[in-house]
């Protein structure tokens, strides 16, 4: 697979021998080559398996090098496996197995193939918009799991700048990197409570909720066969369809595909999205980064920063829009 990411992913000659082992047995047949998966935002170990009978596979691992963060996301997606097979399945790759030994730990996946995008094709995006719609609309009204989080426990709430009352520093900081800081500041001032108030009513508990994704982006997903498919499920939680959606459409046009109305309008020919609640979930997802994108780099993900601020632009902007503010013109020189 053609590197793009500059993020540490060990070669698969590194593999424990032990473990390639128990690999092979898992699987049914040897394998004859470990392709590097690149692209993701994070480190650590995953691959594209050819096996001596044909087949493939792919996995993903923890290792010694992997941090709490990691660790942590690793064991809440085999959960999810494990508790939703019947709910994710066929949008997910069937899982097939978990394998460990010593402080390697691995879990076995079908191969969904190359990445589909980017680039973005408009055929592409769109089948993404309305399977996404599909997986929704599979789980509306049917009883999930306790055990999963609701929209009230969600990071991406919980860690909102519009929400929590950010200080004139972290304002600056924001401000700060646009090539326009006292139009940002201003922009700010004007349209903080509009935002923050708007953020408030993702939980209302009269919206519909089904399960969630809430990490769909290029990297997470592929096109096979023309029907989507999701992988990295470890934030799969219950909440409205509305978010998901959100943070997939300004994430296509973010890499130059379709714009997220465009995106937004294929998701509805499917499944009908709530105005108010869509206004919302681009409030808290715009507060979300707008929250982070100004931080210093974070070791080990070198292209992380430089995305969030890539599709916060495309966030302000969306929020903007359907909140009837003026658009956040400083933004585009983040």
């Amino acid at each position: 697979m053609p590197r793009s990411g500059v993020e540490k992913k060990p070669p698969w000659k590194s593999v424990p021998q032990e473990l390639r082992r128990r690999i092979d047995q898992a699987l049914g047949s040897p394998v004859v080559r470990g392709t590097r998966v690149w692209g993701s935002y994070g480190p650590g170990p995953s691959y594209r398996l050819l096996l001596a009978d044909g087949r493939r596979a792919f996995i993903k691992a923890i290792w010694p090098e992997s941090n709490a963060f990691q660790v942590s996301a690793f064991h809440r997606e085999i959960r999810v496996y494990r508790l939703l097979e019947s709910q994710i399945r066929p949008w997910a790759p069937e899982f097939i197995a978990e394998v460990q030994f010593e402080d390697w730990h691995a879990i076995l996946l079908e191969d969904l193939g190359p990445k589909t995008a980017p680039p973005w094709r408009p055929i592409d995006a769109r089948t993404v918009a309305q399977g996404l719609a599909e997986f929704h609309l599979s789980t509306a009204g049917v009883a999930l799991p306790g055990e999963l989080l609701t929209v009230e426990e969600f990071r991406i709430l919980e860690a909102n700048f519009w929400k929590n009352k950010p200080s004139l520093d972290d304002l600056k900081g924001l401000a700060g990197i646009s090539g326009q800081p006292k139009e940002a500041m201003a922009w700010l001032e004007d349209n903080f409570e509009t935002l923050q108030s708007a953020s408030n009513n993702l939980t209302d508990p009269t919206a519909r909720h089904t399960l969630l994704h809430l990490d769909v982006r290029s990297d997470n997903l592929r096109v096979v066969n023309g029907a989507a498919r999701f992988f990295d499920w470890p934030f799969a939680g219950i909440g409205p369809p509305e978010l998901d959606a959100i943070i997939f459409a300004p994430s296509v046009e973010a890499e130059g595909g379709p714009d997220a109305a465009t995106v937004l309008d294929w998701y509805s020919a499917v499944s009908q999205l709530e105005s108010e609640l869509l206004a919302s979930a681009a409030a808290v997802c715009s507060g979300f980064l707008a929250g982070l994108c100004w931080q210093p780099e974070v070791p080990g993900l070198p292209r992380l920063r430089q995305w969030q601020r890539t599709l916060v632009k495309v966030l302000l902007k969306v929020s903007s829009d359907m909140l009837g503010l003026d658009r956040p013109r400083w933004a585009e020189s983040i």
